[in-house]
């Protein structure tokens, strides 16, 4: 399998989170609202598929562009868009209203950032090291779906058990 393809691989599972959860919003709330604490979640959840789909579309794009830092360049948007999403999820966490915010376990969030953070780390000793940047590109892209599935299983598990 070729970075390519697992980068395929990823973009389908992500927009298949998408769609599911773009179907759960519109079914499950009357008002079509969520607590701050839910939403949190949905909003963790959206922006990192969104951001998935994005890094794995975008290196074959970039490839009509670049030849030779192709990588190196994908590497470089997918931090700066790390830190992007990273700062809006802080932001959002950091401004959920305190009643609300006591009813999340830390455990909860502690995944998605321990996931982000080691990626973000992971991306820069690419760039530092220039070490095979296509491979670590992948796994950190790949990484990510794992912020997507935790947001999915903390939007459930807390919302229906």
């Amino acid at each position: 399998m070729d970075a390519y393809d697992q980068l395929g691989l990823i973009v389908e599972i992500s927009a298949t989170m998408l769609g599911f959860i773009a179907v759960f919003v519109a079914l499950s709330g009357k008002d079509g609202r969520f607590r701050a604490s839910d939403r949190h979640f949905i909003q963790a959840l959206v922006l990192t598929s969104g951001a998935i789909i994005f890094l794995g579309l975008m290196p074959r794009a970039l490839g009509y562009f670049l030849l030779d830092d192709l990588w190196v360049v994908a590497t470089w948007i997918g931090v700066f868009g790390s830190a992007v999403v990273m700062g809006v999820m802080a932001w959002t966490q950091l401004h959920m209203p305190s009643d609300e915010a006591s009813e999340v376990n830390v455990f909860w969030h502690v995944p998605n950032w321990l996931i982000s953070g080691f990626v973000v780390l992971l991306w820069l000793y690419s760039l530092i090291s220039g070490t095979t940047p296509a491979g670590w590109f992948v796994l950190g892209t790949t990484l990510l779906v794992g912020i997507s599935i935790w947001c999915f299983i903390a939007i459930v598990f807390r919302r229906f058990f």
